[in-house]
């Protein structure tokens, strides 16, 4: 049970035993609760009911506290001036009261206030005022035991104090301290004003005075941005331009010249060497962000700044969806900016963060990413991290305290459902794949015992094997076998299928990869069972050479195929035609088209989590705003369902309220006798329209 839950029942009972006490409390706890959430809305009117309650009976100290909160409430909201009525209430309260800590944190409070206002001289004799009050409280302490007591029992939790606020209380036992303090909120407000006067200035300026390298184990620089060297030798990072990732191609030398151009200031010549490296890999999307980047800021238009979290090191696949994710996204984003879908001349700009192949080297992206949307306050929201694996759930985590949404276009792990407010995917999680494979393998492959191979050691395997197991039992089939074998050990499992046949399977599901189902498929007998796989398998362009037997009685699952369109015999999205004017306009590629003329389900997915962050990016602008916050966009994707769904290339896309989009279809694939796939189903709600 949730602390929400909890708060709400515990406010019922109250309410039913008229315990007002009880019930003021546990309204400023919810206030709380949803401040912490990112929900300034609903935090302030259970803070606003708190201080009703708390004037009623005449609880000063409590008035104060609930004051200070609403003052935060709505300084998160924007509404500074009705930050600092609420703030000035806390101090009168905090006057009378000769409660000088809560005295110290109202004034500093006020100070953070008038600095947003850009009225510094106020602000800085609110922060001097701050220093007075936390020195008194200081003689207060050191002469007073039992009122220490009482003040150190006061309801002023970490999110209701300013960190200036935080510090004065901590060096408030030494007259140095009213310096530090002083200074530190001198710095503060002259950080504030750079900011705020430019945000070209952090995008043009700042990379000169930082190196794009920098040690992993010193602090990142303020504006966030640079990239580290891991131990692996791969570079891991968040990069405006300072820095090229893919550079394991034929244009990487030019890319690199670019990104050292840039780094320099010398922007023409960054922009030509760009230019030159897309010429020459016309479906390299990491330059043509970094082009379409330059002409943004040099439009003079207001844009706002998504960063797209992606693998463009490690091993060929890590690489390779890095890639398809870039290209999906720079689809998005040239389609927003060419046509100015975005309200207000609003234009898009993209930074590229690259975690790797392993995903111990997220963490040092996240903590990036924190500091580069506090520093630029265009970066409303993160498209990425396409792994299901832990440092996932550790950047939800750490994303959504910081209040940052993002969109992932492939982590379909069953932990994700749910995780967060502020996470959403275009992609049904692994338990909505496997249950339709096993509607599927019962009702048109018509089979009814199953033998079930998955890896242990693999997140994705064993729930996705999981899953399977659980619906088609739950139908009343039979799994008549379950062997683990080991990923990457083909030999492990020639043992495990010949042991398997003995019990006369009439499927096999297969949770596992192209390389190690090939085992399978080549050593079935004939006549034998047919062979089900999830969507890791489409991962593939075609099957190997190595497999091109049995391929008859392959079916898998996945989330997006190119060919969707036409199987369902419905008009094809512009993303297709841009795609292949966009990556190969000569049309030089048409005997390999992957990745030039035909898309991936990479590409695809990526395409509709941009999509899902400009729609509500779009809604947000259309309501008469000039600039928005990341909790803005938070809660328009999650009204991006119902009646405001919208269609991707994937399919719909309408999220729940756990994050998860809702009706999704599945595409089931089968393979021709030439190792190429098609599309033989398509599995729940395609298109807004059915």
């Amino acid at each position: 049970m949730s602390k929400t839950v909890q708060l709400f029942q515990q406010l019922e009972k109250a309410r039913q035993e008229n315990n007002q006490e009880a019930e003021c409390t546990l309204l400023y706890e919810l206030g709380n609760e949803f401040f912490t959430l990112g929900d300034f809305h609903s935090a302030s009117e259970f803070y606003e009911q708190s201080l009703t309650l708390a004037r009623a009976m005449k609880n000063r100290h409590h008035e104060g506290t609930v004051s200070n909160s609403l003052g935060n409430a709505y300084m998160s909201l924007g509404e500074v001036h009705r930050a600092i009525e609420y703030y000035q209430r806390a101090l009168d309260i905090a006057h009378q009261e000769e409660d000088y800590r809560a005295e110290s944190a109202a004034l500093g409070n006020l100070g953070s206030a008038y600095a947003a206002r850009d009225e510094t001289s106020r602000a800085i004799e609110f922060y001097e005022q701050a220093l007075i009050a936390a020195d008194k409280e200081t003689q207060q302490y050191e002469t007073n035991s039992s009122e220490r007591a009482n003040l150190t029992g006061t309801l002023l939790p970490p999110e209701a104090t300013t960190a200036s606020n935080l510090q004065a209380s901590r060096l408030q036992r030494s007259r140095k301290a009213k310096f530090n303090l002083l200074y530190v909120a001198l710095a503060s407000l002259l950080f504030a004003l750079i900011i705020f006067a430019s945000a070209a200035y952090i995008i043009y300026v700042l990379p000169n005075l930082n190196n794009n390298k920098c040690d992993p184990t010193s602090s990142i620089p303020t504006n966030g941005l640079c990239v580290v060297q891991a131990s692996n030798n791969e570079y891991i990072g968040v990069s405006n331009g300072i820095f090229a990732f893919d550079t394991k191609r034929s244009d990487g030398a030019l890319k690199q010249q670019a990104a050292d151009d840039f780094k320099a200031g010398n922007i023409n010549a960054a922009k030509l060497h760009w230019q030159g490296a897309a010429n020459i890999e016309t479906n390299d999307a990491e330059a043509l962000i970094q082009l379409e980047n330059l002409r943004v800021l040099a439009s003079g238009h207001p844009y706002i700044t998504f960063i797209v979290v992606t693998t463009l090191s490690g091993d060929d696949t890590s690489i390779t969806t890095g890639r398809s994710n870039l290209q999906g996204a720079y689809l998005a984003q040239k389609e927003y900016n060419y046509a100015s879908k975005l309200p207000g001349g609003v234009q898009v700009r993209l930074l590229i963060a690259n975690i790797g192949g392993q995903s111990t080297f997220a963490t040092f992206v996240e903590e990036q990413i924190v500091q580069i949307a506090r520093a630029d306050h265009t970066v409303v929201g993160v498209m990425g991290w396409p792994s299901n694996s832990g440092s996932t759930i550790d950047a939800i985590n750490k994303l959504s305290k910081a209040r940052i949404p993002m969109v992932s276009p492939s982590a379909s792990s069953n932990l994700l459902t749910g995780i967060s407010p502020y996470f959403f995917r275009v992609v049904p999680s692994l338990e909505s794949q496997a249950i339709d494979a096993a509607k599927y393998a019962e009702q048109t492959l018509h089979t009814k015992q199953a033998a079930i191979f998955y890896d242990p050691s693999s997140p994705y395997s064993e729930s996705l094997a999981a899953s399977f197991k659980e619906q088609f039992s739950a139908d009343g089939n039979s799994i008549v076998a379950q062997e683990t074998y080991t990923s990457g050990h083909p030999e492990t499992i020639l043992d495990l299928l010949h042991a398997s046949l003995l019990v006369h399977p009439d499927v096999i599901y297969f949770s596992g990869s192209v390389n190690d189902i090939a085992v399978v498929l080549n050593n079935l007998p004939t006549p034998g069972p047919k062979v089900m796989g999830g969507d890791i398998l489409s991962r593939m362009i075609y099957f190997p050479n190595n497999l091109q037997v049995n391929l008859n009685r392959l079916y898998f699952t996945t989330f997006a195929y190119s060919d969707t369109w036409n199987f369902l015999k419905l008009p094809k999205p512009t993303f297709f035609k841009s795609y292949s004017q966009t990556f190969d306009p000569s049309r030089q590629h048409v005997g390999n088209p992957y990745g030039y003329i035909q898309p991936d389900s990479d590409s695809i997915l990526a395409y509709d989590a941009m999509l899902a962050l400009l729609t509500g990016s779009k809604n947000v602008l259309a309501k008469g705003k000039t600039s928005f916050t990341p909790i803005d966009l938070r809660h328009a994707l999650e009204k991006i369902t119902g009646s405001q769904a919208v269609d991707g290339v994937s399919g719909l896309i309408s999220f729940g309220t756990d994050g998860n989009p809702a009706h999704k279809a599945i595409v089931v694939l089968s393979a021709k006798p030439n190792g190429h796939f098609q599309v033989i189903s398509v599995l729940g709600q395609f298109s807004v329209n059915g």
